[in-house]
């Protein structure tokens, strides 16, 4: 259960971290 909770964060946080770049941060 550990490890199933570990990768669903895992994907939860690329999505977001790829979200905020695309979203956020402005490019240069």
């Amino acid at each position: 259960m550990a490890r199933k909770l570990h990768r669903l964060f895992m994907i939860v946080l690329v999505v977001s971290f790829g979200l905020t770049r695309a979203d956020g941060i402005p490019k240069e």
